[in-house]
């Protein structure tokens, strides 16, 4: 179950590219310096299309509505802030490591006493990402992540990650990345397969799958733009032993679907706000053999999120 866990951080080694793409597509070739945004000629974003570029850093606030537990007699829901920004490249050539910094704290209510921690939970990801920009039609890189998820203690929290995949645009408004990720923490070890794709059919229209996120976008001018989007949200965070109990890894998952509206506020800078209903949560806490202390099923409710994008 937990194996789907880092399909949400796949996307951050096969989505570089694109990062990269949209970054850097004022700049010619001739303007490459060592330090700094990165010239990427992979699939370089089609002239005449509305759509703003891919967002480069984002800050967000998302809160899941109190829900019912399926067996246990009490209700719970959960808060989160989350904040992505990259850190200035390095080039060589068509050759770039570009580091990404990833901040989440997340924070659970419930109206019962259970194994929940009360304290907030922190994740943090140092992804630094390599990238060899072969062509216009071609890319392929690689990815190393370390991580940290719990609470602020103990080297048990730490994990180590790392991804390899290639991309190829059929067109300027058709790309397709694939690729395989490694994962090593909390007891597991594994390695899964990932893709994404965006497609820009017309000038205001896009589609596009991102691991497990998902969405088709319309824009509505060069200010606004909506979306219908749908997202798998999980994460795994090792918790300290207390004085009621032992150290514990708490799981928890959900899916989200909704609709977002996002109006520009400057040149780059842009604000959003999605409502909708999240769906097929699941609550599980194991022990740090893989034992199961506490698991449950937990009923559908509303969402909300607010945030910012940072667009080129």
């Amino acid at each position: 179950m937990k194996q789907l866990v880092p399909l949400a951080l796949l996307v951050i080694g096969l989505q570089a590219p694109l990062f990269a793409e949209n970054w850097a597509t004022p700049a010619t070739a001739s303007d490459q310096n060592w330090f700094g945004p990165p010239y990427i000629s992979f699939g370089r974003k089609a002239a005449g299309s509305d759509l703003p570029g891919y967002s480069v850093a984002t800050g967000l606030f998302t809160h899941d509505f109190d829900s019912d537990f399926d067996s246990l007699p009490g209700e719970m829901n959960m808060s989160s802030l989350s904040l992505w920004a990259p850190i200035a490249p390095i080039n060589r050539g068509d050759l770039h490591v570009i580091t990404f910094l990833g901040y989440r704290a997340t924070q659970f209510d419930t109206s019962i006493d259970n194994m929940l921690s009360d304290d907030t939970l922190h994740t943090f990801r140092l992804p630094v990402l390599f990238l060899k920009d072969v062509s216009q039609e071609w890319i392929w890189g690689g990815m190393v992540m370390p991580g940290f998820s719990g609470e602020l203690s103990n080297s048990d929290n730490f994990s180590i990650s790392g991804a390899i995949g290639a991309g190829r645009a059929f067109s300027p408004n058709f790309k397709l990345l694939a690729g395989v990720y490694y994962f090593n923490g909390f007891g597991e070890d594994y390695i899964i397969p990932g893709a994404v794709f965006t497609w820009r059919p017309t000038p205001k229209w896009e589609a596009y799958f991102f691991g497990p996120i998902g969405g088709v976008s319309y824009s509505i001018n060069e200010c606004w733009m909506a979306s219908l989007i749908g997202e798998y949200d999980s994460a795994t965070w090792h918790v300290d032993a207390d004085d009621e109990y032992q150290a514990r890894d708490t799981y928890y998952r959900t899916i989200r679907a909704g609709l977002k509206i996002e109006g520009r506020l400057s040149s780059y800078l842009w604000a959003y706000a999605t409502a909708g209903y999240s769906f097929a949560k699941r609550l599980e806490i194991e022990d740090t053999d893989n034992n199961s202390l506490q698991k449950d099923d937990v009923n559908g409710g509303a969402f909300v999120r607010v945030g910012l994008n940072v667009r080129f």
